[in-house]
Order: C-alpha cells, then sequence, then structure tokens
C-alpha cells in the first residue's frame, strides 16, 4: 500500500490539486473529484482507477467519495 505522501504525488501527477477549504482533491480539467476519505481509504490499484475514469459528459463531474459512518457518541 502507499503511503499518503506518494498518494498525494500520484494525485499530483494526475493534474489534481488540493482544497484545504473542502477537504477534496479537485482535477478541474478532468472534471474529477476526491474526498480526502476516499483517498486514504483506496489502495493504489482502485485510486489508480479512479484518476483513470473518464472524464463525464460536457458540463457534469465525477464526485467520489467515501464516508465513514460515525457510532453514536463520536464527533
Amino acid at each position: 500500500m502507499r503511503t499518503v505522501a506518494t498518494k498525494n504525488q500520484l494525485l499530483k501527477d494526475a493534474g489534481f490539486e488540493y482544497s484545504f477549504d473542502r477537504s477534496i482533491y479537485l482535477n478541474r480539467n478532468a472534471r474529477n473529484v476526491f474526498s480526502v476519505e476516499f483517498v486514504e481509504d483506496q489502495n493504489e490499484d482502485e485510486l489508480e482507477a479512479g484518476i483513470r475514469e473518464p472524464s463525464p459528459n460536457p458540463g457534469g463531474m465525477a464526485l467520489l467519495f467515501q464516508f465513514r459512518a460515525l457510532r453514536r457518541g463520536q464527533t
């Protein structure tokens, strides 16, 4: 499994930028967005598959998010 730093480099090489305000990785040209949770939870192959996924139709955007379930009492 790749480290977070290596995954960040993979995303940067593919044209993704990290948005601190939104906690997402965004590639405006490819119109793809990954949540931080998605990037952290995917293995190398799954992340690369998401990066290679074709761009959506004009005017659209692909959003790949992964939400972790919160148990009662957790924040």
